[in-house]
């Protein structure tokens, strides 16, 4: 009886240690052109497990292609946001200072071919990425940031890369999972209600 006491007492400490380890994440992503480079990697007591995915497509519209993926990605986003922003703002208060971000590193270049606009569209991502980044210090501390946005005179051209490094510990990525799944339930449990509210009505 009591090595069995023993042997759940070592069970539930190392389940507690590993709870509160920090797990490190580097996100990668490079577009140039036609190929995109999404990569992220998880480092776990000196393991590393990770997703990568390239993607390389044919010029067809060039510049004004990427263009409108990207209005139609913010387009996306702010519907995503406005749809979910309930739990969203739940996490985010959640993780306020519980993530370390070890490294950020961003950089666009902007290219329309035409002079003026360039300048003008590489103003208004440095005004966007100024609104974000300052978003991002109200949540959490940033050891080392570089941020470079600059228009390009010599053609059409849109290249980014965003490099990030960060460290949250095990439990709080449990905790917003649990967060997630707490919202997701609710959700499905609402909308099943609702169908049933009209069922009784037809």
């Amino acid at each position: 009886m009591f090595y069995r006491i023993i042997f759940v007492l070592i069970i539930l400490i190392l389940i507690i240690m590993v709870f509160f380890v920090k797990i490190k994440i580097v996100i990668e992503y490079r577009k140039g052109g036609q190929n995109d480079h999404f990569e992220v990697a998880f480092f776990v007591l000196k393991k590393r497990f990770g997703y990568k995915k390239n993607k390389s497509t044919e010029e067809k519209d060039g510049i004004l292609t990427d263009y409108k993926k990207l209005i139609k990605n913010i387009e996306k986003s702010r519907n995503f946001y406005q749809k979910n922003k309930e739990i969203i703002m739940k996490i985010l208060n959640y993780i306020k200072c519980r993530i370390y971000v070890e490294r950020l590193e961003f950089k666009a270049v902007i290219g329309t071919g035409d002079a003026s606009s360039a300048a003008i569209l590489a103003g208004v991502a440095w005004s966007l990425a100024g609104i974000l980044f300052s978003i991002l210090h109200s949540f959490t501390n940033v050891k080392n940031k570089k941020v470079e946005i600059r228009p390009d005179f010599t053609g059409k051209k849109f290249n980014v890369e965003l490099y990030c490094i960060f460290k949250v510990k095990i439990v709080y990525i449990i905790v917003i999972g649990l967060m997630i799944l707490k919202h997701l339930i609710k959700a499905k449990v609402g909308f099943t209600n609702v169908k049933r509210s009209i069922a009784v009505y037809k």
